[in-house]
């Protein structure tokens, strides 16, 4: 194209770019980055050096990053380009057009000359009409290259600065998840919803009872509960997700499954989950569990730690409910064959309902494993009362313990393990010692010697590593009862219960047993606690026998 003809006719696209990286450095570079401002500079500019030029149209890509040419206004009249609309760009400086200086020194030096569009940046005076070689080959690399570095090193502090805003604890995201609100006050900082929060809490209920979460989200839909897209724009929230398919959005399991198995639930605040590869790649990458940045008691619970638990074990369980049901059968997701360990299957016999091993089902090796139902039932009510009644027991122990201001040291004499490790240290102690001995008197090989040397020290590391973790447990008992113990009273709400339900079980139980002699073994939650309690237990016992207090607690002797 003769550019220089006096009749040529110059067809004028106006591009204004801003980033959220340029708005965020100053409020005087917001106000003279801001498009407004673009455009008045611009136009202002046209005025005066080409008056006879209209504008065809004025391309805008607000809150786009200068790093990549992925911009929906870039794109729009790089095809106005390609289909002839336009032979003619101007941008208010360099940084407008694109800040990788590598793919904007192409566009200016070698695609927009093949397409005969001339290019005029006006902050740096260049013009591609009258460009020198010196002004292609100097100032263009030079000036980008700049425009790069200065995003490289925006990108930088704004990782750093969000990074360590993190670390404190404080909320960087654009939106919260339901059940939550930021503070009117500081938008870093997180607040329950309460109406939000109450739903959540009966999701957690219904699933508790034996309800599906396909049978919870329809329950939601039903009472008009909005899902939480919705739910966010009726508070004047500007909120948009990949989530939603439909104009009006609805509870879907995946919505229900997200709310309940959020950590804000119980005060964990996790965030940089992923990352960008660099600050040129938009694309998103996870990053391992350990790099990324959680903060606990940040954020008010809305359930405790026992619950929340409680729900995630459910959300794992294969719950599926019969035709025609609402919630699943009792046993759901709970009950095992003893032998082979699969999971044992619900059948109707006549008008009763059994239970078999679903791989003796499956005709593979085991036998039927059967038991009724409503044997099971009384047989798992008996175990859960007794376990009831021990528990409380225990902690009666431990409230009359802590009458008698018992010293940690003399509880740790009177652990039968801790003793029982003492004296097999002390064995392992001997034999090491005598290893010299016989080396010395050559009953063994300095072979010999070096490798039982090696076993005995290993095995007295382990003795006495185990020594101090049972020392420890003690310690935390005595010293953190309400830490440790602080699931008693979810057992002792059901201390006159009669009737077993759903919720009981998911409370209570791990796991069920059912063997081929109808023997029944039920695999209690906190199973590990309880052990180091009995432990513990049976310490102040034998201390207590010594101190003549023995019959103290409940009136009845101590056995």
């Amino acid at each position: 194209m003769d550019f220089l003809r006096e009749d040529f006719e110059y067809i004028l696209a106006v591009y204004l770019r801003l980033s959220k990286e340029d708005g965020d450095m100053s409020v005087d570079r917001a106000e003279s980055n801001s498009i407004t401002n673009q455009r008045a500079l611009i136009l202002s500019y046209l005025k005066q050096h080409f008056p006879n030029i209209k504008v065809f149209k004025i391309y805008t890509d607000d809150g786009f990053t200068g790093t990549n040419f992925e911009r929906p206004g870039f794109k729009e009249m790089l095809q106005d380009i390609y289909e002839g609309k336009v032979n003619f760009v101007i941008v208010k400086d360099l940084s407008r057009f694109g800040r990788d200086y590598v793919e904007a020194g192409k566009y200016i030096k070698k695609k927009f000359r093949t397409m005969g569009v001339r290019f005029v940046s006006v902050l740096e005076n260049f013009d591609s009409l009258t460009a020198t070689p010196t002004d292609y080959n100097l100032l263009l690399p030079v000036r980008n290259f700049i425009n790069d570095q200065f995003s490289s090193d925006i990108s930088t502090k704004v990782r750093g600065n969000q990074s360590a805003m993190r670390s404190d604890g404080l909320y960087i995201g654009p939106y919260v998840s339901y059940g939550r609100k930021k503070s009117a006050d500081n938008k870093h900082i997180i607040e329950v919803d309460e109406y939000a929060a109450s739903i959540i809490l009966e999701m957690a209920d219904a699933l508790f009872y034996g309800y599906t979460v396909q049978k919870i989200s329809e329950w939601l839909n039903i009472r008009g509960v909005l899902a939480p897209a919705d739910y966010k724009r009726s508070q004047g929230i500007q909120f948009k997700t990949s989530f939603q398919t439909n104009i009006k959005s609805k509870w879907t399991p995946k919505a229900v499954i997200r709310a309940l198995s959020d950590p804000m639930n119980i005060g964990t605040m996790e965030q940089g989950k992923r990352q960008r590869i660099n600050y040129k790649v938009r694309t998103m990458v996870e990053k391992p569990w350990e790099e990324r940045d959680v903060v606990n008691d940040r954020v008010p619970a809305i359930m405790s730690a026992d619950v929340y638990d409680n729900v995630k074990r459910l959300l794992l369980m294969d719950m599926r409910t019969a035709p025609g049901q609402d919630t699943v059968y009792l046993f759901c997701g709970l009950l095992y064959c003893g032998d082979c360990n699969n999971s044992m299957i619900r059948r109707k016999q006549g008008a009763g309902i059994s239970y078999i091993c679903s791989a003796y089902n499956k005709k593979e090796k085991c036998t039927r494993h059967t038991i009724v139902d409503v044997v099971l039932q009384e047989i798992v009510l008996e175990i859960i009362q007794s376990h009831i009644k021990t528990i409380v027991y225990v902690e009666e122990v431990l409230d009359y313990m802590e009458t008698l201001n018992v010293a940690r040291e003399d509880l740790e004499h009177y652990d039968d393990e801790i003793q029982s490790k003492y004296q097999e240290l002390e064995r392992y102690s001997k034999m090491q010692s005598a290893l010299y001995r016989d080396r010395a008197d050559e009953i063994i090989n300095e072979e010999e010697f070096l490798e039982y040397k090696q076993f005995y020290e290993k095995r007295c590391a382990e003795l006495e590593q185990t020594i101090a973790y049972l020392k420890q447990i003690i310690s935390n008992i005595s010293v953190n009862r309400s830490d440790c113990c602080r699931w008693f009273e979810e057992f002792k709400k059901y201390r006159n219960v009669q009737k077993l339900t759903r919720a009981m079980l998911i409370i209570f139980v791990d796991k069920i047993t059912v063997y081929e002699d109808k023997r029944i073994n039920v695999v209690f939650r906190f199973a590990d606690e309880f052990s180091a309690l009995q432990n513990y237990i049976k310490a102040a016992e034998g201390f207590m026998s010594d101190i003549g207090s023995i019959g103290a607690v409940s009136g009845k002797a101590v056995s």
